[in-house]
């Protein structure tokens, strides 16, 4: 058999890294070779673990102040797939304050 695919799993939710990882890891050919919750911390592990694939959320706090895309373009060849729940629809509504919510 060759060799999997090794994935880095990039997100700022919880959630969203067990409900990936459970996900990616049911194919034989995926291997999730670990999770980040910060950019920061997914700059050290993308070092560490060589992976093949990057989930990126780009939504993600802090992901401009390290500039992530832009070194993991340049430093070695790595494919990335964005991975987001913002929508337009959700960017567009704002949440109603508490006080104006019918009871």
């Amino acid at each position: 058999m060759a060799q999997a695919i090794r994935v880095l799993i990039v997100d700022d939710s919880a959630l969203v890294r067990n409900i990936l990882s459970q996900g990616l890891s049911i194919d034989p050919w995926i291997e999730v070779v670990g999770t980040a919750s910060d950019p920061y911390i997914a700059q050290d592990k993308i070092a560490q673990l060589q992976p093949d694939v990057l989930t990126l959320d780009v939504a993600m706090p802090r992901l401009e102040e390290v500039g992530i895309l832009r070194q993991v373009i340049t430093q070695q060849p790595i494919s990335i797939i964005i991975v987001s729940s913002l929508t337009q629809r959700s960017k567009r509504r704002s949440p109603t304050p508490a006080s104006r919510c019918p009871e």
